[in-house]
């Protein structure tokens, strides 16, 4: 059997989502909530696991013996970078530590016997009884971890030294949403599309303010990145001319021209024309002029 999570709504506190377990002939045969910590660089006990494809297996020792799956890479491993990973019960994002939990529906809760006040933040409802049917149903299957938004597709886009200033690409499987404030509960300004050109203007946390096509707005640095070709001009006499397209006899983007030694970051190649981004510009040099051929 194969179970995906759907990650939809993300809070600094937690990020809830949907499960779906499906039968070998892909047919829906249990679904409910889930509840677990964001994403936080997969560090331990703070942050959900990354995105990606797992197995879950019934645990019959430890902590939450008989009651848990848990969650390990294909080859039967720990999840990368950390340890005993399970799907277990739970109705608060503190019960998880990285873990997932499943119920059905949502409320702000309070819970005197553990001192929980109401706080503005949706608890998990029904997680003992979820969890028991889930178990009723199977003691194995695969898990795909997905996100219903930005899709993350590098763990090292995060670790980036991005600066001001900085040219960077957006790196996704579908789209980005370029978002009016640092905040994943903020309004989306426009859906980017993967591959598309930003200039970055401003760097908060792990958001990134960014201008793409004269429209200003914060994507995640997580789904953004850097170029790592670069070429340094290379003309005996004059400048070097980018182009707007590869053709020799195209219009010029920019007036005065790229001087020896200054760098370029190379986007793309076509043939032996090269896309590149320098200056606050980007557009085309003929691969002759750069010191290094990409």
């Amino acid at each position: 059997m194969k179970a995906i999570i759907t990650r939809t709504n993300y809070h600094p506190l937690q990020t809830t989502g949907h499960f779906q377990l499906l039968d070998n002939d892909g047919v829906e045969i249990f679904c409910c909530d889930t509840l677990e910590l964001p994403w936080k660089e997969n560090k331990n006990r703070i942050s959900c696991i990354p995105l990606g494809h797992y197995k879950a297996t019934f645990r019959t020792i430890g902590a939450y013996a008989n009651r848990s799956f848990h969650i390990q890479e294909l080859d039967g491993g720990e999840v990368k970078g950390r340890s005993h990973i399970l799907i277990h019960s739970g109705n608060f994002f503190t019960d998880t530590k990285g873990c997932v939990l499943l119920g059905r529906g949502y409320a702000d809760i309070s819970l005197k016997k553990r001192n929980i006040e109401q706080d503005n933040v949706l608890d998990l409802l029904n997680s003992g009884n979820t969890i028991s049917e889930l178990i009723g149903l199977t003691c194995d299957f695969t898990l795909e971890i997905v996100s219903s938004q930005e899709e993350k597709i590098s763990d090292e886009t995060a670790e980036l030294s991005i600066k001001d200033k900085d040219f960077v690409r957006v790196n996704v499987k579908s789209t980005l949403n370029l978002r009016s404030e640092p905040s994943t509960q903020s309004s989306i300004i426009k859906r980017l599309q993967n591959d598309t050109l930003l200039e970055v203007i401003g760097i908060k946390g792990e958001w990134a303010e960014v201008k793409s096509v004269g429209v200003e707005g914060w994507v995640s640095i997580r789904y953004i990145d850097q170029f790592d070709d670069k070429g340094q001009v290379n003309v005996e006499n004059g400048y070097l001319n980018i182009r707007a397209e590869g053709d020799i006899n195209a219009s010029k983007v920019i007036e005065d021209g790229l001087l020896t030694g200054e760098e370029v970051r190379v986007i793309s190649k076509n043939k032996d024309w090269l896309k590149v981004v320098a200056r606050e510009f980007s557009g085309f040099v003929h691969n002759e002029y750069l010191k290094k051929e990409i």
